[in-house]
């Protein structure tokens, strides 16, 4: 699983409620490309890191980070939120 799709699982016990909520995860697609907007990339990303229980895609992490523009945005997003809507589509 992508670290983004891991951000959007929902919370254990049954809960629609993704793991980063939707607040949080559009914050850190806000983050820019400039070397002052990655020193607080990395501090929210340590962040959500401790929300997902520190297990996370080491692999995905480190490579979208070293990529980190608007495409990799654009792919979390994707990724995110279709976790979301997998979660809607079993509870219906």
């Amino acid at each position: 699983k992508t670290f983004a799709a891991h951000m959007g699982t929902p919370k254990p016990g049954g809960s629609k409620t993704p793991l980063v909520s939707p607040p949080r995860f559009r914050r850190l697609l806000r983050i820019g490309e400039e070397s002052e907007d990655l020193e607080q990339l990395f501090q929210q990303i340590g962040r959500v890191i401790a929300l997902l229980g520190h297990t996370v895609n080491v692999t995905d992490l480190a490579k979208n980070l070293y990529k980190w523009d608007a495409g990799i945005r654009k792919q979390w997003a994707l990724d995110y939120y279709e976790q979301l809507d997998k979660k809607k589509l079993k509870g219906k």
